[in-house]
């Protein structure tokens, strides 16, 4: 885990919210631990990882998609994917069969 999923997974549990949702793991189809961070919290703190991380290198980048993708919760594997929108620059060349 690199300093940018760090970060990253530090914000999501700083924002995680006790869910009502006795069944949620399986409405998300996940066995994946689950914060329940909202949708919009989460979209405020990608922005903010773009704004702040615009000059990221592509193989960091790639790292941090990795490492995303193989945590503990649902966010970490979603915000894979929020990152992906965000950096349509390094979309190109990608093998999403990777990311299963």
């Amino acid at each position: 885990m690199n300093n940018y999923h760090i970060n990253l997974l530090g914000q999501i549990k700083n924002n995680a919210s006790l869910t009502k949702y006795k069944n949620i793991n399986r409405y998300l189809g996940t066995p994946k631990k689950i914060y329940s961070v909202s949708s919009v919290i989460c979209r405020n703190i990608l922005d903010k990882f773009k704004d702040e991380n615009n000059n990221i290198s592509r193989e960091e980048f790639y790292i941090l998609l990795d490492s995303l993708n193989e945590g503990e919760s649902f966010e970490e594997k979603a915000f894979a994917g929020g990152l992906l929108i965000r950096f349509k620059e390094y979309r190109e060349i990608l093998d999403f069969k990777l990311f299963g």
